[in-house]
């Protein structure tokens, strides 16, 4: 990857060059007379530490990206937009590695602000359909007092049409999140934290957001279940006593508490404290039949007292970069 020089190295480079008072302040010697300066010496410990300490950038990938020697370019997948013939006003906060938009809505106008992530797996074809299927639900009938609900369709749309787990460049977007236990090149999570465009785009707007609640959507070949990372065992617990009056299959499991290294759960569950539910829907069950739970869940969500309004979410970045 093409690395371009860090600003600490081009101001280095730019008092060198002109031979600026700024760069020179620190490098008289313990003979020089009070007030003078040696021009060309070498810079005194506390500037040659912020130098090294100083971290390069990394050139983004480009859009679309190159394809794969192997990858043929007619394989190239179809978009995965929601319907834009329904009532829902889409809004886009970015792109995929291949030039796809993710698109988000907000629905409510409450205090309690829930963040909803519709699908990061693209072999997980649930997710998707059931994030739209809620955006069009509370659309038409909101039924949240105290709630603002944002939804993310699909922040994986590469992926979702090629029906791949990861994104185009093989990265787990699930693992490339700059989490305190972040895990460069671990189980597809990428060279550093938010190397993705996708992983970027969501991680900016969820800041942008300040979500109190954060609930993410997968699927397996299990019974629905909700799990949790953070302060939010009792909100798990009532989402799915929600979720269980549309839908009697689903579950809480306070004691599956899954930690993926890099994962957005492992970020703001773990490190910031924020609540995370992880909602699991079983493989095959109607869109429906899932946003109606998911839609309950919310409602139940939405019933319950406020807390205290939270404070910004702190931006975390990957290690060694500012």
């Amino acid at each position: 990857m093409n690395r371009c020089p860090s600003a600490a190295c081009a101001l280095r480079a730019f008092g060198l060059r002109f031979n600026l008072p700024f760069y020179h302040t620190f490098t008289r010697s313990r003979t020089d007379e009070p007030g003078t300066m040696r021009p060309g010496l070498t810079l005194r410990w506390p500037l040659v530490l912020a130098l090294l300490l100083a971290p390069s950038c990394a050139a983004p990938p480009s859009i679309p990206a190159p394809w794969e020697a192997t990858e043929p370019q007619s394989a190239e997948p179809a978009s995965t937009l929601p319907d834009t013939s329904s009532a829902v006003d889409w809004t886009r906060i970015g792109y995929s590695i291949r030039g796809k938009p993710i698109v988000a809505t907000d629905v409510g106008g409450g205090g309690r602000r829930i963040y909803i992530i519709g699908s990061i797996h693209g072999d997980e074809p649930e997710c998707a359909p059931v994030a739209a299927h809620i955006a069009e639900l509370l659309s038409a009938s909101p039924g949240l007092d105290h709630s603002t609900v944002r939804i993310v369709c699909d922040m994986n749309p590469d992926g979702t049409a090629a029906k791949t787990r990861t994104n185009t460049r093989k990265v787990d977007l699930e693992r490339n999140w700059p989490a305190k236990d972040f895990q460069k090149a671990s189980g597809g999570s990428g060279d550093r934290p938010c190397s993705e465009l996708e992983t970027a785009a969501v991680h900016a707007d969820i800041l942008k957001f300040n979500p109190d609640i954060i609930i993410i959507f997968q699927s397996a070949n299990l019974s629905p279940t909700v799990t949790y990372q953070g302060a939010g065992r009792m909100l798990a617990y009532e989402f799915t006593s929600g979720a269980r009056r549309a839908d009697p299959h689903w579950r809480f499991n306070p004691e599956q508490r899954i930690r993926v290294q890099g994962s957005l759960e492992s970020l703001f569950g773990s490190d910031l404290g924020k609540t995370v539910l992880r909602v699991e829907f079983q493989r095959k069950v109607p869109a429906e039949t899932n946003a109606a739970a998911m839609v309950a869940g919310l409602r139940a969500l939405d019933a319950q007292p406020a807390t205290a309004a939270p404070g910004p979410v702190a931006a975390k970045t990957a290690p060694g970069r500012k």
